[in-house]
């Protein structure tokens, strides 16, 4: 969780400025920023009108430059986190998504564990372990820049290169995201969470998968449409549509730098658990034999181009394809 916390504290004052001065001063230029971090990355972004493009940069540097990390607003976020961490087992979706993770991947191991870390390791986090993950994580020399918008690409540049181009990175310390190795295979297992008197059941199947440099990944992408990536896929059409088992069902692939995971879940009245199981498992023998009909293949090439040119559509969209 330290990376996280330092995350969510880059934003609450940097340089000079206060956490209640800094997001004023981002308030008044409309200016909105974002930091997440993830198990092999870490992202931040500013979004702001064109006119106030310069000052908005200034913040935004300020920001990863230079944050302060006092006590105050550090206890504060740590507060919020461990109130989090706390309400994780009133949500079986996340347990199970959890629970899947652990058994999966390893318990110490960099996917099996939540990234917002654990309430043990967050309680006895402090300022200073912030500042160690930042000057790890957000360092010159692993950083890239993305801009999207009006403004001519001499004006972007300038700033850009103004606020960032004097930055001096530390000596001597490793990065701080390290490689993540693929689970050992084990074979298909059966983890049960159990929760006497609920009237759902939720449902994770979680399975070892490919990164993003994968040659095939665009035949996953459909694939995964097919099975349970829209409305009218086959897991949708036959628990929802067909036999009313639940509200809806999904699956869906993760590639990351160094490895990926496929991923499909539902939520399903308690009674039918067993009966949901099967349908599932039916339909994926079905594909694993290569059941797929060419009207199911041209209706997935079709919405994959529709998402893929929707996400270009916007400026968010077109930086986050950049990423």
């Amino acid at each position: 969780g330290r990376a996280f916390l330092m995350g969510e504290a880059l934003s609450e004052g940097a340089g000079k400025l206060s956490g209640t001065e800094f997001r004023l001063r981002l308030d008044l230029l409309g200016a909105t920023l974002n930091v997440s971090v993830g198990r092999q990355s870490a992202l931040g972004s500013v979004s702001v009108p064109a006119r106030n493009f310069g000052p908005a940069v200034g913040l935004f540097a300020l920001a990863f430059r230079e944050p302060r990390f006092d006590s105050a607003e550090v206890d504060r976020l740590r507060r919020l986190t461990l109130d989090a961490i706390a309400r994780r087992s009133d949500n079986p979706t996340l347990v199970a998504s959890l629970v899947a993770s652990r058994e999966l991947f390893g318990a110490s191991t960099l996917y099996g564990r939540a990234v917002d870390g654990e309430r043990a390791t967050v309680a006895a986090l402090t300022p200073e372990d912030l500042r160690q993950a930042h000057r790890s994580v957000f360092r010159p020399d692993g950083v890239a820049l993305f801009a999207a918008g009006s403004l001519p690409q001499s004006e972007v540049k300038g700033a850009l290169e103004r606020e960032f181009g004097n930055w001096q990175g530390p000596k001597g310390i490793a990065q701080f995201f390290q490689p993540a190795t693929p689970p050992a295979g084990t074979g298909t297992r059966l983890v049960i969470v159990d929760r006497p008197d609920a009237v759902q059941t939720v449902i994770t199947i979680l399975a070892p998968g490919l990164p993003y440099s994968a040659s095939d990944r665009t035949s996953l992408e459909a694939f995964s449409t097919v099975l349970g990536g829209s409305f009218t896929s086959r897991l949708n059409q036959k628990l929802r549509e067909e036999k009313g088992y639940t509200y809806g069902a999904g699956q869906s692939f993760t590639f990351d730098r160094d490895l990926g995971f496929a991923r499909l879940g539902t939520s399903v009245r308690a009674d039918v658990t067993g009966a949901s199981l099967q349908e599932i498992l039916r339909e994926l023998d079905r594909i694993r034999a290569g059941d797929i009909t060419s009207e199911e293949g041209e209706k997935a090439a079709a919405l994959l181009r529709q998402s893929i040119v929707g996400g270009l559509g916007t400026i968010e969209g077109l930086t986050a394809a950049s990423v």
